[in-house]
């Protein structure tokens, strides 16, 4: 499914754009239970010199992780859902066709561990200085709920900016 021209036009305005309910409620908890498996095998492995990056110093009772890297390189599941032509068109509706994954994350927020992960773009590290194209499109993903500082619940969004960098 395209966006509409009023989507379109308030990307274009704005630079970014948020979409709700792109995924299926039982994709996203097929992804949910294979981050958690994939969390409990790569916190099993972890060397101890590894476990300050990938820790939740900020939680306590238990070991938490903070975040796992790459998983559209490293889980199916995760992979799916990049390559899914209702995430793609989307994003390729808004920026032209090509879309490529080149890094991902997942950041894990505890309750009562770390701090809040915001929708930011990183794309001074993804530029062409590192390698890449010059134009980067960062899209976040939600597989569950935010809620934001207000207390309104979204879920299963994708937020999507792009930005040229020169």
């Amino acid at each position: 499914m395209r966006p509409s021209d009023a989507d379109v036009a308030a990307y274009r305005r704005a630079g970014h754009l948020t979409v709700a309910g792109v995924f299926e409620a039982h994709e996203v908890e097929v992804v949910i239970e294979d981050i958690h498996r994939w969390g409990e095998e790569f916190l099993r492995d972890l060397p101890p010199e590894r476990r300050h990056w990938y820790i939740d110093g900020g939680a306590t009772g238990q070991t938490v992780l903070r975040k796992l890297d790459n998983p559209h390189a490293r889980r199916e599941s995760v992979a799916r859902l990049a390559r899914s032509p209702r995430l793609v068109g989307r994003v390729e509706s808004l920026i032209g066709p090509g879309v490529s994954v080149y890094f991902s994350q997942i950041f894990f927020k505890a309750p009562g561990g770390g701090g809040p992960k915001t929708v930011h773009q990183d794309n001074y590290y993804f530029g062409p200085q590192a390698g890449y194209p010059s134009t980067t499109a960062p899209c976040f993903t939600s597989p569950g709920r935010i809620i934001p500082p207000a207390g309104a619940e979204r879920a299963r969004r994708i937020t999507c900016a792009t930005t040229t960098v020169s």
